[in-house]
């Protein structure tokens, strides 16, 4: 099962590669990872419009008819076992997954 991560920020620094590389070992066989990063908008003066031109972007991206998990500091919490069960769960019903990891702005 493929598991895509979408990432709104420049391209992480070796060493955090290096951490998703020994936490991909960690998975169970059957499970891959693909980054995808998409480069924060380059709009400085307006919040809401850098926003909404990131979100457009991920839109395009993000593959048709999968589950999408959104990461937010402010949506529900879920701990580790919560976010594994489900991640579990998807992947017995033949689910594509995307994860989504918002910019500084949101």
């Amino acid at each position: 099962m493929m598991l895509d991560i979408f990432a709104v920020c420049r391209r992480p620094p070796e060493s955090i590669l290096a951490l998703c590389k020994e936490y991909e070992k960690r998975l169970p066989k059957n499970f891959s990872l693909r980054f995808t990063y998409l480069a924060p908008s380059s709009n400085k003066q307006n919040a809401e419009r850098r926003k909404a031109e990131e979100g457009t972007r991920l839109l395009k991206n993000i593959p048709k008819n999968c589950y999408l998990i959104c990461l937010d500091s402010r949506g529900t919490h879920m701990t580790s076992a919560s976010l594994a069960a489900k991640l579990q769960i998807l992947r017995d019903d033949g689910r594509k997954i995307a994860i989504v990891i918002g910019a500084l702005m949101g």
